[in-house]
This record gives structure tokens, C-alpha cells and sequence, in this order.
């Protein structure tokens, strides 16, 4: 029994650090499709999908007209992060702490992210159209974003792990032998083959 506990408290931790480390690569991640969306052609430089994401929402549910334009930006980007934080946490959950490839891993991770939301969530609940029906200089963007979002999230996930104590010894828990060790490559071999 005392196993199961450490088990809990091992994943719990896993669960925040990943918490903690997509909130923080949401930083860079919006700094990179700010920074692209200058470089795009005028016609192209229309709001980035948090804030198109947010404005669909706020229209759908009537919330809109109790907002101002200012207060629905700030919404917008708020639950950007929050979404990147959500998106962290299962990473945290699934991904082993023994993971090979780390570099590899978070851009996979990223673009695994990008595939649901643009080509599936998003599109399904009639929030923004699939991602094939946006110019691909704008597609090409987020996805270069999602890219640099999971690499970053994985790095900053290691990096606390070698800080944050797990199991009673500083560093990462062995869970090589766990169900979702590959987790995150059959997530993405399922949205490839799809």
C-alpha cells in the first residue's frame, strides 16, 4: 500500500510540474506567433486564434455583448494560458519520466495539441473552421508555434524534475514499466494515420 501512495504523490507531482511548465512555454509560444503574424501578408495579419477562439465563444454563449473589445482580448489571452497549462498537465500525466528523445518528444507533443484543437475540438464544437480552410502561411504559424511551445515545455518539465524531489530522491521516478510509456508516440501515430 505504501507503494500505491508514492505512486499518487509521483504522479501528482509529474501532473503540476507539467502544470507549471506548459503555462511557462505558453510564454515563448505567443511571443513566436506575435512575432510571425508581423511577417505575414496584410491581408493574413487578422487576429491570432486565441483571440478568433474567444470571440466565437463569447458569440455562442451571448456572453459577448457584457464584454468590451478590451475585456474580451484579456479573455482571450487568459485562457491561452490556461490551455497551455491544461495541455502541460497532461503531459505530465502521460508522458514517462523516462523519455527518450526529449527535443522530439515536445514537438511531437506540440503538434499532437495543434492536430485536436485545429482539426478536431475546435472545428467539431463550431468554434473556428479546420485549419485547412485558413491560408497555410497562418496554419504553417501555429504549428511552428505548437512546435516551439512542446520543445520548451519538455525542456523546463526536465529541468524542474531535476529540482523537484519524487519517491524520496531528488530527480526523476523510474516509470519506464508504466502503461502510457509510449503514450504520447501512439497519440501521434493515431492523428498521422488518421
Amino acid at each position: 500500500m505504501k507503494q500505491d501512495g508514492a505512486d499518487t504523490t509521483g504522479r501528482l507531482i509529474s501532473v503540476t510540474r507539467g502544470t507549471l511548465s506548459g503555462l511557462l512555454a505558453t510564454i515563448p509560444m505567443t511571443l513566436v506567433m506575435e512575432g510571425l503574424r508581423r511577417n505575414l501578408p496584410v491581408h493574413e495579419r487578422y487576429p491570432l486564434p486565441p483571440r478568433l477562439i474567444m470571440a466565437s465563444v463569447t458569440a455562442q454563449t451571448g456572453a459577448r455583448v457584457y464584454l468590451t473589445n478590451e475585456q474580451e482580448e484579456e479573455l482571450a489571452w487568459c485562457a491561452h494560458y490556461l490551455f497551455g497549462a491544461l495541455m502541460g498537465a497532461v503531459y505530465g500525466a502521460i508522458t514517462p519520466r523516462t523519455a527518450s528523445h526529449p527535443f522530439a518528444r515536445g514537438a511531437l507533443f506540440g503538434c499532437c495539441v495543434w492536430a485536436a484543437s485545429y482539426q478536431g475540438w475546435l472545428p467539431a464544437l463550431g468554434i473556428l473552421p479546420a485549419a485547412t480552410h485558413h491560408p497555410t502561411r497562418r496554419v504553417l504559424l501555429m504549428i511552428a508555434a505548437h512546435v516551439i511551445w512542446g520543445v520548451t515545455l519538455t525542456e523546463i518539465d526536465k529541468f524542474l524534475s531535476k529540482i523537484v524531489i519524487e519517491n524520496g530522491k531528488p530527480g526523476v521516478a523510474d516509470r519506464e514499466h508504466e502503461p502510457q510509456a509510449d503514450a504520447v508516440e501512439s497519440v501521434a501515430l493515431t492523428v498521422v494515420s488518421v
